[in-house]
């Protein structure tokens, strides 16, 4: 996974889009590339209904 985009000291994005949570002796994916564009789209629909 490399990093592409710091999001603060514990979570970054990777190369693929994905959100990764740095752990001290490893990192874990948290939400992969498919779901945050899924979570954005919700996002972006629900700011079009306010």
């Amino acid at each position: 996974m490399k990093k592409i985009k710091s999001l603060n000291k514990n979570f970054y994005i990777d190369k693929s889009g994905a959100v990764v949570h740095i752990a001290d002796h490893y990192n874990e994916t948290v939400f992969s590339a498919k779901q945050v564009d899924a979570i954005k789209l919700l996002i972006k629909e629900h700011n079009l209904k306010n």
